[in-house]
């Protein structure tokens, strides 16, 4: 898994080439509160000059095996926050619900939030971590 998410990671890069170098956010969600939704790693990349956003992780690589566009729901000095959905989803023959993911970031503590929300369910799945920029 690691080598297929450091393969995405390539590809988001390249996918920018070009472009001023877009802004990378490594983000690191170490609890296991996700529900098997959210990820432990999940990069986003952010193309300042045209908006474009592009997001991969574990969870994107598994039903979408590639990654998915994004997109800047709030930008500000205090607040980033990128949102993406996974659509069409299925797990073993299974049809699943659309699933809105919202990534929170400051970046004056580097400190992360994400959800995860199957649309038409009360369910709401979160978890808590850091992000590195680069």
């Amino acid at each position: 898994m690691k080598r297929s998410l450091a393969f995405a990671v390539s590809f988001v890069m390249l996918a920018s080439a070009g472009h001023a170098k877009p802004v990378l956010y490594d983000c690191a969600f170490p609890d296991d509160s996700g529900g098997g939704w959210i990820a432990s790693q999940i990069v986003v990349s952010h193309d300042l000059a045209t908006g474009a956003v592009l997001v991969t992780d574990g969870v994107i690589l598994h039903y979408n095996e590639q990654p998915i566009a994004g997109k800047v729901r709030v930008l500000t000095d205090g607040k980033t926050e990128f949102g993406w959905n996974l659509k069409n989803l299925q797990n073993s023959g299974q049809n699943l619900p659309t699933f809105e993911f919202r990534l929170r970031f400051n970046p004056a503590n580097k400190k992360a939030r994400i959800e995860a929300t199957p649309v038409g369910y009360n369910n709401k799945f979160q978890a808590t971590g850091v992000c590195k920029t680069s």
